[in-house]
């Protein structure tokens, strides 16, 4: 049996631009983006990366979410905490949470030196990493993140103008009622799980005529979804009800980043409609 790698993050990050940064909490908010190795040094050659980072003065605490880019089934949580000094920041997670991979690998321990800089209204963290484990060391590749500058210390709740009428059907179902969503990248990882009291809902989802999930029971744990925008079709995520939990109708709640900044919405559906959410790539 082959041994497995357990990834855990611990990055160092140079910092370039005002030594005020260090005390104005310029790390508190979310930080996303991907991290990537090289074709055919690993079983997956893109990962996504998020970081939730919390400054306090010199500390600096939270946690770090990785998933296979085209599996988001395969992930990891991990707590992490570090120091922030003279603009450089280091870090390491000291806690697994949570993980799920594929027999025959797993995740490997990583270092990273990632570079701070301003790009128009984000600010972007960039740089190599390298990883290791007891017996052999990883080969490296590159660490892309990204933070609004401004960014909310909250995520904001999105409130799109819901559109009713007859956006088609779904066995037998119509889809009566569509939200429509302006994104700024040509894919999301939509976060579905239950925002309100967990009541027994269990929902299928339909993305461009494709089953993403079927019966299945919503929690406080939250689903990744992987969804890309596909030119020519309708890039429609309809939610099924299954049934209607104990309190009608059947609501999910979805997280995401839209390329900005994370996002908050949710979808309803009972026994006899569907609702949906359209993505629309902001010109």
């Amino acid at each position: 049996m082959r041994k497995l790698k357990l990834l855990l993050l611990w990055c160092c990050v140079a910092l370039g631009g005002p030594l005020g940064w260090s005390q104005s909490g310029v790390l508190t908010g979310t930080w996303m983006g991907r991290l990537d190795q090289p074709q055919n040094a690993s079983p997956f050659d893109e990962y996504r990366l998020r970081l939730e980072l919390k400054q306090e003065g010199e500390k600096v605490t939270g946690m770090a979410y990785i998933n296979v880019s085209t599996i988001p089934d395969y992930y990891a949580k991990m707590k992490l905490e570090g120091r922030f000094v003279k603009n450089v920041f280091t870090y390491h997670e000291n806690t697994l949470v949570d993980a799920r991979h594929d027999e025959g690998w797993g995740w490997c321990l990583k270092r990273a030196e990632l570079t701070l800089k301003q790009v128009g209204d984000f600010r972007r963290l960039s740089g190599t990493w390298q990883g290791y484990t007891d017996d052999f060391v990883c080969t490296p590749g590159m660490i892309t993140l990204e933070k609004l500058n401004p960014q909310p210390t909250q995520p904001t709740v999105l409130k799109p103008v819901e559109a009713k009428g007859d956006f088609g059907v779904v066995e037998g179902r119509k889809i009566t009622h569509r939200k429509e969503v302006e994104i700024y990248k040509d894919s999301v990882t939509v976060y579905v799980w239950d925002g309100d009291k967990v009541d027994g809902d269990i929902i299928s989802l339909q993305y461009n005529g494709k089953w993403l999930l079927r019966k299945y029971a919503i929690s406080k744990t939250k689903k990744p979804l992987v969804l890309a925008i596909e030119p020519g079709k309708d890039n429609q995520l309809i939610l099924f009800a299954e049934n209607e939990g104990q309190y009608p109708p059947n609501t999910a709640a979805l997280t995401f980043y839209d390329g900005k900044q994370e996002r908050n919405l949710s979808l309803s559906s009972d026994k006899a409609t569907c609702g949906a959410l359209k993505l629309v790539v902001a010109k």
